[in-house]
């Protein structure tokens, strides 16, 4: 861990700090960089009271908090103590010149010869939340604690009753701080197999009013917008209808936003339906590939795809625009694979 210091020496002609890769801590430096200037310290050490000592570097400390031994992970910690080095410290360029070989790890080779040439060692002590991430326990307390600083972020997934809206939604519960709001209208799928405390409203994304008063109330920060008539054979039966839904409905969920001033990302789901009729020779197809869709559906996503174009390039907008291809798993209904494997 030592060796990159020895190696940025010639930029540094300063007082610097440095920090553990595997350290999550949220401290107040200033208070530190405080006590190492009063204390005319050559390098402070941070240290906090370990739950686990004997797997870690202990330092030692008088009664001013300059440190007297250090205890390397690697020897007996019989009455050693608990005062862990959380590998963070504040170091002046007088350390520099110990700093002799090409690779070292910077405790345990450093503060040996800091502590043998006499060197001013001082240690920060403090409670402040101070974790290692060296072990799969260590590392989930580690972000637990980050998550539970964050504020969470506000989703909107309408289309929540499909799907794709199954399967997604428990994974934002389950990977990110997220306060969630999901909405259906005549869903395909069982909703209490969702979540319990993931809040659910009836919504037609059609109804400009009922998409404008959600988006007032909930007020998002994200919205993914899933909502839509998605079967092609039905849009040649109600191609007026699948219009309404996925061209219209995109339109109040941008223009609700719009008039609350809001700015949330916004992703849409499109189609890879949009592409029309593909030669075998032109696969993979590209992005920039042109637009002749087939049927209605298809119709519907090009316009689904370039409203959310043209409110990035004339509002401001963050969109994301998702050509999705054929999709398939559990709870689709309606579909070849899904239907068989049942």
């Amino acid at each position: 861990s030592g060796g990159p210091l020895r190696h940025a020496a010639k930029y540094i002609d300063g007082t610097f700090i440095y920090i553990s890769g595997d350290l999550v801590c949220d401290i107040d430096l200033s208070k530190m960089s405080a006590f190492h200037k009063e204390h005319n310290a050559d390098i402070t050490a941070l240290v906090h009271k370990s739950s686990h000592p004997w797997d870690s570097d202990i330092l030692q400390l008088d009664e001013n908090s300059r440190v007297t031994k250090f205890v390397s992970k690697h020897d007996n910690h019989t009455e050693a103590g608990d005062l862990s080095n959380a590998s963070l410290e504040i170091i002046e360029p007088t350390v520099i010149p110990l700093m002799d070989k090409e690779v070292f790890t910077l405790e345990t080779y450093l503060y040996p010869k800091i502590l043998q040439e006499k060197m001013k060692f001082m240690a920060y002590h403090t409670e402040e939340f101070i974790a290692d991430m060296g072990t799969p326990e260590r590392l989930k307390k580690g972000e637990d604690y980050i998550l539970s600083k964050k504020k969470k972020e506000k989703i909107l997934v309408t289309g929540a009753g499909g799907m794709m809206g199954q399967h997604l939604l428990p994974l934002l519960k389950k990977k990110g701080n997220y306060d969630i709001l999901g909405t259906y209208y005549q869903p395909t799928t069982d909703l209490n197999e969702l979540p319990q405390d993931i809040k659910l409203e009836k919504l037609d994304v059609r109804d400009y009013r009922a998409v404008h008063r959600i988006i007032k109330e909930f007020r998002p920060d994200k919205i993914l917008h899933l909502a839509a008539q998605s079967y092609p054979t039905l849009s040649w039966k109600e191609p007026q209808m699948t219009m309404d839904v996925n061209v219209n409905g995109t339109i109040n969920i941008f223009e609700a936003a719009k008039a609350e001033q809001l700015k949330p990302i916004i992703l849409v789901a499109c189609s890879s339906a949009e592409y029309g009729f593909v030669n075998p020779e032109d696969v993979p197809i590209k992005e920039n590939r042109e637009l002749l869709p087939l049927h209605p559906y298809g119709v519907s996503k090009v316009g689904q795809d370039l409203l959310s174009y043209q409110y990035f390039k004339n509002d401001g907008f963050h969109t994301l625009r998702a050509r999705i291809f054929n999709t398939t798993g559990p709870k689709k209904v309606n579909d070849v694979c899904s239907d068989f494997t049942r």
